[in-house]
């Protein structure tokens, strides 16, 4: 994998992650009958010193198509580090 041009140095640690992520997994123990879903994860540069990111999860059938959405997240992430005298704004 090669870094992205033009990635703030400070993602650089978590630049692997960028780009989409799915798969399938059931609801419950792993026994027939139990529920399928599917989740979609996806990761973007935002251009500033954090990432952001989406996740969607949904039930599925046994075909694996859409039944109804479970849950959707969005945030930032970003490396804790300790501030610094070149860090500028509050905190």
């Amino acid at each position: 994998m090669e870094l992205p041009t033009g990635l703030t140095p400070e993602l650089a640690p978590l630049y692997w992650l960028l780009g989409d992520w799915e798969g399938q997994g059931r609801l419950g123990s792993g026994e027939e009958g139990d529920q399928l879903f599917g989740q979609r994860v996806s990761f973007r540069d935002s251009g500033l010193e954090f990432v952001e990111y989406r996740a969607e999860s949904w039930l599925a059938d046994d075909d694996g198509a859409w039944l109804r959405p479970l849950s959707v997240e969005t945030g930032f992430w970003a490396l804790d580090r300790p501030r610094t005298d070149s860090d500028v704004g509050p905190g």
